[in-house]
């Protein structure tokens, strides 16, 4: 059988036997009727490679001590895989990137806010930290909770 992943994000197409995979991603109840040339979509979450993906605005006021504070708060309070600071530029450059122009073209003044972008092995609630560092913060928002879910097509 002929295994993909349909998000593209993890396997590409690879050939197996259906007990090697059920193997490969510990699958011992799916027992689909395979037939020749069928076709089955399965989801299949692995919680050991989920990810929270988070990003935290700033307000145009906010200081460097600011996010100094709230990555410290961050780091003792949570187990932080990863923290990036995104500059107000980056952030209009990242927007342009998005929708295929260039930053000069996009708006005559910057109007994206700075931001953090936090990874986590768990999930947070965002409205606790708002509330905390509500002098600074905006706004935030969950990316992607879901890199550890995956659909797969299989092809026998």
């Amino acid at each position: 059988m002929t295994i993909s992943d349909s998000t593209k994000q993890i396997y590409a197409p690879i050939k197996l036997t259906f007990e090697d995979f059920r193997y490969k991603l510990s699958l011992h109840n799916f027992l689909p009727a395979f037939t020749i040339n069928s076709k089955f979509l399965i989801k299949y979450h692995n919680p050991h490679q989920k990810i929270f993906q988070y990003e935290i605005y700033f307000l145009d006021t906010f200081t460097k001590k600011d996010v100094t504070d709230l990555k410290k708060y961050l780091y003792e309070n949570f187990d932080v895989q990863k923290l990036e600071y995104i500059s107000k530029e980056e952030a209009k450059k990242e927007a342009a990137e998005s929708i295929g122009t260039t930053a000069d073209e996009l708006f005559e003044g910057n109007i994206f806010p700075a931001s953090l972008k936090v990874e986590l092995n768990h999930k947070i609630n965002l409205k606790t930290i708002e509330r905390r560092f509500k002098n600074f913060i905006d706004s935030s928002r969950e990316i992607n909770s879901d890199i550890g879910i995956h659909i797969f097509k299989i092809e026998t």
